[in-house]
């Protein structure tokens, strides 16, 4: 009979490391939140979705804007992911 293992991991990161984790859970989840929102306004007006390369797109002229700096300091990977659970 084959066996199962199963293992257990327990992370205790730095003070630093859990700043850093807080923050790219939270740049994913605005991102993911807002790309939301404008999938739900695009269909609502025009009937259809939006694309992900148009989100994209947006998601990288929103890195841009004034106030939205911090953005940057998170890995886009992580931010395009977050696009792309969203479709």
């Amino acid at each position: 009979m084959k066996q199962r293992k199963a293992y257990k991991f327990r992370l205790e990161p730095t003070p630093e490391q859990e700043r850093q984790l807080t923050s790219f859970a939270g740049a994913r989840r605005f991102v993911y939140n807002r790309a939301l929102a404008r999938c739900k306004a695009c269909y609502q007006e025009h009937g259809q979705g939006i694309s992900w390369k148009q989100l994209s797109a947006e998601l990288t002229a929103l890195k841009r804007e004034p106030g939205m700096e911090w953005l940057q300091e998170v890995s886009a990977q992580m931010l395009q992911q977050a696009l792309a659970d969203l479709i």
